[in-house]
């Protein structure tokens, strides 16, 4: 079996879902799984099954959207995402990258640090969390109302 970059694939031996970062000159494959980089031949990899893929589908790739750098780790991922002194538009698109990553790592849920301040940037937080399609639900910490969590599907 033959796979490309940004191939979604399953490491057969580990059970464990990851992307095609590059193929090597041998023959063999650069994939990423969460935190790790795996050298593989295609014997040990797989393709999404359809069940697999239905949890991709929640998390649509969006228009010419290949992989980039680095995979963030779940230990970054599940950091807090520290949104002071970003515009409304900044925060957006940051949100919308934190979601994604967070989907594919497979994270439940996310912490988003908006402060107070004026309320535009928590608007237009609250406002793209509700029209994404991967978001279960969100809510403002009850402790501290500068701070929502984004519950993921």
């Amino acid at each position: 079996m033959s796979f490309v970059r940004n191939d979604r694939v399953v490491i057969k031996k580990m059970s464990k879902q990851g992307i095609v970062l590059d193929l090597l000159r041998d023959g063999r494959y650069k994939v990423a799984v969460g935190s790790l980089t795996l050298t593989c031949t295609g014997d040990d990899l797989r393709h999404l099954s359809e069940d697999e893929n239905k949890r991709r589908e929640r998390f649509p790739e969006r228009p010419g959207w290949e992989f980039q750098g680095e995979i963030p780790t779940a230990h970054a991922l599940a950091r807090p995402l520290d949104l002071h002194g970003c515009t409304a538009a900044e925060a957006k698109k940051l949100v919308e990258q934190r979601v994604d990553q967070a989907a594919r790592a497979g994270i439940d849920r996310i912490q988003i640090l908006h402060g107070i301040g004026s309320g535009a940037v928590q608007k237009a937080v609250h406002e793209l969390l509700a029209a994404l399609p991967g978001v279960a639900h969100f809510k403002l910490a009850q402790a501290n109302p500068g701070i929502t969590w984004a519950y993921l599907k």
